[in-house]
């Protein structure tokens, strides 16, 4: 792995409330350049990882979805936004920041890369 994480510091990242959501915000983005190229989101598959980074609002929840283009990108994988794409969260309420962070994330996914997918999905 090239991962760069330390769990120290990331115990300190996870000490930040989300009430201050610029830094919340940060941490979150700080967090997927750490783990940038990866693949590796062991991070979430934590719960309480994971209800940490869900308390992200509006702006934050955009970029924290899209961050996972940075974890995942040359994977090539889009099943990483599967339940944040619009076409599979429909029956649950629309969450514009959710669905435009995953488009974002499959574009920062497909960077650099001759791959039309990604035009294919928006077409």
């Amino acid at each position: 792995m090239h991962a760069k994480t330390d769990p120290f510091y990331l115990a300190a990242l996870k000490k930040i409330e989300s009430k201050y959501s610029i830094a919340h915000g940060s941490a979150i983005l700080g967090l997927s350049m750490l783990q940038g190229y990866t693949q590796d989101d062991s991070f979430l598959q934590v719960k309480e990882n994971l209800e940490w980074v869900a308390k992200s609002t509006h702006w934050n929840k955009f970029s924290s979805i899209a961050s996972l283009g940075v974890i995942f990108r040359g994977h090539k994988d889009r099943s990483v936004f599967s339940k944040f794409l619009p076409e599979n969260n429909a029956g649950d309420g629309i969450n514009h920041y959710s669905n435009g962070g995953a488009l974002y994330g499959l574009g920062l996914l497909y960077t650099g890369t001759a791959n039309q997918a990604i035009l294919d999905y928006i077409i």
